[in-house]
């Protein structure tokens, strides 16, 4: 199961994907507790989640 941390990122998956997208957990930024609760089950029952950092830092000049 694939984590991303932006909404964006998660809206677009869907918009190009559909449903034959896989499964895709969005972070929202900082994990919150319904994403623990949600991500929990998952790994107890030997998934694994495998994120994937939005790299939206500022540009260096």
């Amino acid at each position: 199961m694939c984590v991303c941390e932006n909404p964006a990122v998660l809206r677009r998956a869907t918009g190009e994907l559909g449903t034959g997208s896989p499964p895709l957990i969005c972070a929202e930024g900082c994990p919150s507790t319904a994403f623990h609760r949600l991500a929990r089950p998952i790994i107890e029952a030997g998934g694994t989640l495998r994120y994937r950092g939005d790299f939206d830092w500022p540009a260096s000049t």
